[in-house]
């Protein structure tokens, strides 16, 4: 059986995350394969006769009969998610809904120095729930990073001015990556303890 890990990234980071978490399973013994969201056909005409039971990526087919697992991660950006992200959520929701599915939403809110900001970006995954009514097994929130070097003149300035506000570095010149990795990993040992069975689950 396999887990299929479900990305959207804006910048690149939140594909290193989905890397990451693959990598973690795998060193567990769990058997995953990656898919960025971007890349899927949606299957608007099949699912009109039910037929949820094959994602088509670039071709190719997932067989859901052999997924244990759904892993979705995917970051907020400029508020929301990746339109891309929720368009497969819509697409693919019967899939996701007969397997355990864990969202990891990435937001650099959760590691402002204030506690409102904070606790709001604890909240971003209510989004998918009222956006395309689905809502996953289990869910976590990360922080992700500030791509200064990458941004352009627009975005840097934004994101300098809400970096400024929220207690986060503010050089320009340089990125910052502020992923809790150690506790990425504990969330998702969490999840395969907590929902999938018991002799799957990672040692």
């Amino acid at each position: 059986m396999k887990i299929a890990l479900v990305y959207s990234t804006v910048e690149g980071h939140t594909k290193k995350i989905a890397e990451h978490i693959a990598e973690h399973l795998r060193s567990k013994g769990k058997e995953v394969e990656v898919h960025n969201a971007s890349d899927y056909r949606y299957g608007g005409f099949l699912a009109m006769f039910g037929e949820h039971n094959r994602i088509v990526e670039n071709g190719d087919g997932l067989d859901a009969s052999s997924v244990e697992a759904v892993v979705l991660c995917a970051p907020i950006h400029m508020g929301h998610y990746p339109a891309q992200f929720l368009h497969f959520i819509r697409s693919w929701k019967s899939l996701l809904q007969s397997v355990p599915t864990v969202l990891f939403t990435v937001c650099l809110s959760i590691v402002s120095h204030d506690r409102e900001t904070a606790e709001q970006g604890k909240e971003y995954y209510k989004m998918v729930e009222h956006q395309t009514k689905f809502t996953p097994t289990a869910q976590f929130t990360i922080a992700g990073a500030l791509k200064y070097v990458e941004y352009d003149f627009f975005k840097r300035w934004v994101m300098r001015s809400l970096a400024h506000d929220a207690g986060l570095p503010t050089n320009t010149k340089e990125d910052y990556e502020l992923t809790d990795w150690k506790g990425l990993d504990g969330n998702v040992d969490k999840f395969v303890h907590e929902h999938l069975p018991k002799s799957q689950a990672p040692a």
